[in-house]
């Protein structure tokens, strides 16, 4: 039976970056963490997308940032013409009264440079401030990414304080340019291109960079190694500046020049470097005699959830979410993480009291939209709730919007496939399909995240491939995820159930037996109330397939 769709999120909140919040520069002050740009007192107007520019500028003064760079951390995949570029340009030179363009100065044929030196300020005291942050959304563009990528917390105004604001600003990240050869290899345009492209992406997710290596907490490297019998052979590393320690990140090869500017290699490496941040951090907390902080709890608790093999593993992460919650009320991850944690009981595990189960996770998901309904992370949540309630069209809705804002998560890809194939709308779902496909065929570039990564990719296939009437491949996808996760209790139910319709009795009986041991609690009467849909053909499938399920041996319940 096809799973309930469960979205799920990466750990850290992007947001502002440097040692600071504030930046000051000739007479005005830009408040990365409320979007805001200030002339003394007064605020001055920008589009979304020109705050997004500024921010991009201010974060790497005194050098010159390629067009193409700017257009990627601007406008994502989204094809623009330079035009686009120069008018944003022109509209942030107006704002700034940059007439003699002594601040953004032109750089010909190469791009643009902030000339005006800039002095990063601590925050303001919220009490103080009375500024209330900014909710429009922006058009960030594509990841894949925390999601989980990479792992971030995305919402469109960044925390200025809290749990998820201190997760932005823990070990902010400077880029090298990547060099040929050996490390010490002369920096080329391809290598400069790839370091451009990942210092855009972190600014456009709102990680925490910095433009020069002594005023980071970690530095990302690269070596191109050409001629190899694969092409082009990429070493990336992560290094901490002040222990000298090193990290492997990822390792990766492309036929020529042209595939490596074509691929996703910038999503790659944030997603690898902030998976190895969080593992920093879990070491941090893990210490002995150590008392975890509200941040190192939060990473704590989305390390239990996504390491989850029991209804006991998952009431661990919600308390730590509940501790997180405790410590900061804001917390918009902490309040994510445990509605999903209570939703995966309700789904993955079967809760003893269904019904007061779910009314519990749609009220913590709604508490949760009320309080960020801009948030990826609330529409996500949202979204689930439309869904079980059979508002498929109003769940697919929110999560094309979020996927307008993030069209690279990997978490909001797999989702989009699983309500897409859940309707029946298979050619639909192809391309989410196809994503989600290249993110577990480089599973052992992603940590904790992976396993459930892997087990909802063969979910997915299983589903279609028997929505679809070709049980034998749903089965072939349903007997690699038992030989991969041997106690997850989910694909032995169909299998049971298809076996069950094709006459073979023994091994229905025997997949049966596995699943009621591994989700005891588990019925018909479940089943139907997890997996709704609202197309007549699946319908007929899932009618189908509760009779197999029947005959397997499933209780009726009630």
């Amino acid at each position: 039976m096809p799973v309930v769709a469960i979205s799920t999120s990466p750990l850290s909140a992007p947001g502002s970056s440097h040692l600071g919040n504030r930046a000051s520069f000739v007479g005005h002050v830009f408040d990365l963490a409320r979007d805001q740009l200030l002339r003394g007192s007064t605020t001055v107007k920008l589009t979304p997308k020109a705050l997004l520019l500024l921010r991009y500028f201010v974060q790497h003064p005194g050098r010159v940032l390629a067009k193409d760079a700017l257009m990627a951390a601007i406008w994502g995949p989204t094809v623009v013409t330079e035009n686009s570029l120069v008018q944003l340009v022109v509209e942030l030179r107006t704002a700034l009264g940059d007439k003699e363009q002594q601040i953004v100065k032109t750089v010909p044929r190469r791009g643009y440079l902030f000339a005006a030196p800039v002095e990063w300020l601590a925050q303001e005291s919220p009490q103080l401030s009375g500024v209330r942050p900014s909710r429009r959304p922006r058009l960030l563009a594509a990841t894949s990414i925390l999601a989980c990528l990479v792992l971030v917390l995305r919402t469109p105004a960044a925390p200025s304080s809290g749990v998820d604001a201190q997760s932005l600003n823990a070990l902010p990240v400077f880029v090298a340019p990547f060099v040929e050869g050996d490390a010490n290899g002369a920096v080329s345009p391809i290598g400069r291109r790839i370091a451009d492209d990942v210092a855009a992406l972190l600014v456009r997710l709102k990680l925490g960079t910095a433009d020069q290596e002594d005023r980071a907490k970690l530095a990302i490297s690269g070596r191109l190694l050409r001629d190899t019998p694969n092409g082009i052979a990429i070493d990336i590393q992560l290094r901490d500046p002040s222990s000298g320690s090193r990290y492997s990140l990822l390792e990766a090869s492309f036929r020529d020049e042209h595939e490596l500017i074509a691929s996703d290699l910038s999503w790659r490496v944030v997603r690898a470097m902030v998976d190895r941040r969080n593992e920093i951090v879990l070491a941090r907390a893990r210490q002995p005699t150590h008392q975890p902080d509200a941040l190192e709890l939060l990473h704590l608790a989305w390390n239990d959830y996504w390491l989850a093999d029991t209804e006991a593993d998952l009431a661990r992460a919600g308390a730590r979410f509940e501790a997180v919650l405790q410590k900061d009320p804001s917390s918009v991850a902490a309040r994510f993480g445990r509605a999903m944690s209570c939703y995966r009981t309700f789904a993955g595990f079967f809760s003893a009291a269904p019904r007061a189960t779910l009314a519990e996770c749609e009220s913590q998901v709604r508490e949760l939209y009320s309080r960020a309904p801009e948030s990826n992370l609330s529409m996500q949540a949202m979204a689930s709730v439309l869904d079980t309630e059979g508002k498929p069209e109003e769940a697919l809705w929110l999560i094309r919007k979020a996927l307008d804002l993030w069209p690279g998560d990997a978490t909001l890809n797999q989702y989009m496939a699983q309500l897409l194939i859940k309707e029946g709308r298979f050619d639909e779902a192809a391309p989410y399909l196809e994503f989600t496909r290249s993110i577990a065929e480089r599973r052992r570039e992603h940590g904790p995240s992976n396993r459930r990564r892997q087990a909802v990719f063969y979910h997915l296939f299983a589903s279609r491939a028997v929505l679809q009437g070709h049980d034998d491949e749903s089965r072939e996808w349903l007997l690699r995820w038992t030989a991969e996760f041997p106690d997850d209790g989910r694909p032995y139910l169909l299998l049971a159930a298809i076996d069950a319709l094709h006459g073979r009795d023994e091994q229905a009986k025997s997949h049966m037996a596995r699943h009621r041991q591994l989700l005891p609690r588990n019925n018909l009467h479940y089943v139907a109330m997890v997996y709704r849909t609202s197309a007549p053909a699946v319908m007929a499938v899932r009618v189908r397939l509760l009779e197999g399920m029947r005959r397997a041996g499933l209780p009726e319940g009630g």
